[in-house]
């Protein structure tokens, strides 16, 4: 499998996607995303942190490594 953009934005370009959404998101008074609300982003970061912890990437919190 191989991702192929078949857009014409680059590398950093698509954040343009990302911006546009934050701007209708505020423009609607949202103060989250429906399609990708924070509890689910905080989730997400949970999970690879647990990742990492059992792979032994990841120092135990309050470690000085971990800071």
């Amino acid at each position: 499998m191989q991702f192929v953009n078949d857009t014409p934005l680059q590398f950093r370009d698509g954040l343009a996607w990302e911006a546009a959404a934050v701007a209708q998101h505020t423009a609607d008074g949202l103060l989250d995303s429906p399609l990708h609300p924070l509890n689910f982003a905080i989730e997400t970061l949970e999970t690879i942190d647990e990742v990492r912890r059992q792979v032994g990437t990841l120092d135990s919190p309050g470690s000085d490594a971990a800071r």
